[in-house]
């Protein structure tokens, strides 16, 4: 049977401004309003 892999590639200079875009986007948000819910990243591991 064949079988496929995926593999993902992660620009790391593009991961900053990524997650200072979701974290604008997550506190504009209703949904979340109030909360203190935001993305971290340290050494390769995002925390929401």
């Amino acid at each position: 049977m064949p079988s496929s892999d995926i593999v993902s590639e992660v620009n790391v200079v593009d991961v900053p401004i990524a997650l200072d875009q979701s974290n604008k986007e997550v506190s504009a948000g209703y949904e979340f309003n109030g909360s203190d819910a935001r993305i971290e990243s340290a050494d390769k591991v995002l925390t929401l």
